[in-house]
């Protein structure tokens, strides 16, 4: 009976590490460079394990282990912090990440959108939503000028100067319709057209 217990309690404890992983991290991010992504994480003083692994994943359900971070992570007298680049990402799209680490569970996963690389403007995705972007190329150091009309040519959204790469909508507050947008840099004017439901 003692052996049931203490084999169900450690079951029991495995499971529950498989989804605490959160806790032995104070943080795990993630930003968009060129067509990769820049994952940076630390792990909490006092935590070591060996063979962290970077999952990756487009539909946030599926993950695949692309990268293992080899030797000993962590340390037992400081947070240690921790950077990797995944190369050569699908543009215009989100990416999932996680990280396993084994015994310790696995992380909760962050998502990365990694905007287009060619020089233009998209709402993604479109139809859009509240969840949608429009997201453009900038140079490096420059800015855009945004602006965004509904179907009667009023301007219902309009921001003199930005150095960020995307515009959320669900920052904006609009109302259900069709919408024009145009976004001026200093060495080009990107225009469209989208749906908002």
């Amino acid at each position: 009976m003692q052996r049931t217990i203490t084999l169900l309690f450690l079951l029991f404890t495995l499971a529950a590490n498989a989804q605490d992983g959160d806790g032995y991290l104070a943080n795990f991010s993630g930003n968009s460079y060129k067509n990769s992504a820049l994952l940076q994480w630390t792990t909490k003083i006092g935590f070591s394990c060996s063979d962290i692994k970077i999952e990756h994943s487009l539909d946030s359900l599926k993950f695949e282990s692309i990268y293992t971070w080899p030797g000993i992570c962590g340390a037992t007298s400081q947070e240690i912090d921790y950077t990797y680049q995944v190369p050569s990402l699908a543009t215009g799209i989100y990416h999932y990440f996680k990280l396993n680490m084994g015994f310790y569970g696995t992380s909760s996963f962050i998502k990365v959108f990694v905007p287009l690389a060619v020089k233009t403007a998209l709402v993604v995705p479109n139809p859009a939503t509240f969840e949608s972007k429009i997201v453009y190329n900038l140079e490096s150091g420059e800015s855009a000028k945004i602006e965004i009309y509904n179907s009667h040519g009023d301007t219902v959204f309009s921001m003199m100067e930005t150095f960020e790469n995307n515009i959320e909508l669900k920052n904006l507050g609009l109302p259900n319709g069709i919408y024009c947008y145009k976004i001026i840099t200093n060495s080009k004017i990107f225009s469209g057209k989208f749906i908002y439901l």
